[in-house]
């Protein structure tokens, strides 16, 4: 970002964007704010109005610009600033030199808003300031009496701030009220921001709304955030700003699944940038089946990517090496991350941002999700999901990233697939059925091939062993077929019909 020089045209100030220096807030804003504008933020009580002007100004003094912050409400500069310095934006050295902190409690007491209106753009010129922060705006407002004299303030305090290149953002608490709807200064700026902080359930949730940004392009409706010692972080809805990448050129090229006979039972392995959902019972090793694809990657040179919910890392790394499979080596050296989200209260789309940024700063090519319900489950809003994966999974196709879903079912026996996830079937490529039968000699797991899009599969019931080398897959044998028919398990001819698993055994 370029330095903020005090002095320049406006003409030339409405060609540069200046950034909020806040994670993904410019998103919203395509790129920041116009410099030379002014913008209202508004939001209740609670909703971190405050952190968000003082975390702006201090990300512009740390681009190389000059800051003020003016308040007139209640809470002193020198308790705002105490409050302000855990969070990790506050730096001590800049106060009172680049960012300079100054009261509007005397010249509106006294003079009303055109004495705040004169203090403040003295202040500008004599600061040499390129961002001005007005913290609050309800109470010139209130000094105000009419709202033509309101109006004008807001318009004065902008005009005088725009003359020198200086943008304006101006904090306001919604006023109370059925018809708090439309504010008198909400016509005046040139952008209008709205911080909402609401219930949902046992939970509380921040949303943020860009309504207007005057003569430039937002991301409309409304999109996440959280504040907390790091600050303010904006998480957009990923429906709203994935998938629409341009399509990797296309390619036949094949993807090994990690596991011989799966490879075998798709016709060698699932399509380059392709996304399979594997759907399964409790137990019926999906995720073995998703550590398998990561570590063939790995073997292989290529970056991978687990994204976890219910199996911490050292589990999971326990789970493999029980299965013969050395995911603890490949976590240490960094060929496979493992992205650990607990399930807690969390933001769907900060779930799915980690996830990408991920994938961006390593170059994964593989992706492994365990499971779609942990996305599911984070949700506040569940009826988005369809469109969320839809988007997820056309954005990951762009970053030419192949992806396998884990996915429980509730019904580990029989032909029927029961699953939380709305319509996640039709966004995926592929589709592998695991499941399991109980025989007097105990249960055993089956798996199968439901769909490879493009492409011709093997779609017969195989059975699947865990075993210490890892995941076998063998057809069944010919006395497994009716036994399995007779339990509304079906199968098709294929060839390798009827031959016996190494070792003999299967199905009796």
């Amino acid at each position: 970002m370029q330095r903020h020089g005090a002095m320049q045209s406006t003409s030339d100030a409405s060609r540069e964007r200046v950034s909020t220096r806040i994670p993904r807030l410019d998103t919203l804003l395509s790129g920041g704010v116009p410099r030379g504008s002014s913008s209202l933020v508004i939001g209740p009580p609670g909703a971190g109005k405050t952190v968000l002007g003082n975390q702006i100004a201090f990300g512009h003094v740390a681009a190389g610009g000059r800051a003020i912050y003016v308040a007139h409400h209640g809470e002193t500069h020198d308790r705002m600033v105490v409050n302000l310095r855990d969070m990790s934006f506050f730096d001590a050295k800049v106060v009172g030199r680049e960012l300079s902190y100054v009261s509007g409690v005397g010249p509106l007491e006294s003079e009303g808003p055109t004495g705040l209106q004169l203090m403040i753009a003295a202040e500008i010129r004599r600061h040499h300031a390129s961002l001005i922060v007005i913290d609050e705006l309800l109470s010139a407002e209130l000094f105000a009496g009419t709202e033509l004299a309101f109006k004008r303030f807001v318009q004065n305090v902008q005009s005088n701030a725009a003359m020198v290149g200086c943008t304006a953002l101006f904090l306001s608490t919604d006023p109370p009220g059925p018809g708090s709807g439309v504010g008198p200064a909400h016509g005046v700026v040139d952008g209008l921001w709205q911080l909402h902080y609401q219930r949902h359930g046992l939970r509380v949730v921040r949303e943020i709304e860009i309504l207007k940004l005057r003569g430039c392009a937002h991301l409309h409706g409304r999109h996440f955030y959280e504040v907390d010692r790091s600050g303010i972080a904006v998480y957009p809805r990923i429906e709203a700003v994935a998938g629409a990448g341009p399509a990797p050129p296309a390619t036949r090229e094949r993807v090994s699944t990690g596991i011989e006979q799966l490879d075998t039972m798709t016709c060698g392995g699932f399509h380059r940038s392709s996304t399979t959902l594997v759907l399964g019972a409790a137990g019926s090793a999906k995720t073995l089946v998703g550590l398998h694809f990561l570590l063939d990657g790995a073997r292989r040179g290529e970056a991978g990517v687990l994204l976890g919910f219910y199996e911490p890392p050292t589990t999971l790394e326990a789970v493999a090496a029980a299965a013969g499979l050395d995911l603890a080596r490949h976590t240490k050296d960094g060929t496979i991350e493992i992205a650990w989200h607990p399930r807690r209260e969390q933001l769907v789309d900060k779930v799915a941002t980690d996830v990408l940024s991920r994938i961006a700063r390593t170059g994964a090519k593989r992706l492994f999700v365990d499971s779609l319900a942990g996305f599911s489950r984070a949700a506040m809003y569940p009826g988005r999901m369809p469109d969320f994966f839809a988007a997820m999974a056309n954005e990951l196709h762009s970053l030419g990233v192949t992806t396998i879903w884990s996915e429980e079912t509730h019904t580990p026996q029989g032909p029927d697939i029961d699953i939380d996830v709305e319509n996640v079937s039709a966004v995926c490529d592929n589709i592998v059925l695991l499941r399991s039968i109980d025989t007097p000699r105990g249960t055993h797991r089956l798996v199968s091939v439901r769909k490879v899009r493009g492409s011709d599969f093997d779609s017969s019931v195989h059975e699947l062993w865990v075993t210490k080398d890892g995941v076998r897959i063998a057809p069944t044998s010919d006395s497994a077929v009716a036994l399995l028919e007779r339990r509304g398990v079906m199968r098709t001819n294929v060839p390798g019909y009827g031959e016996e698993p190494p070792g003999g055994g299967g199905l009796t």
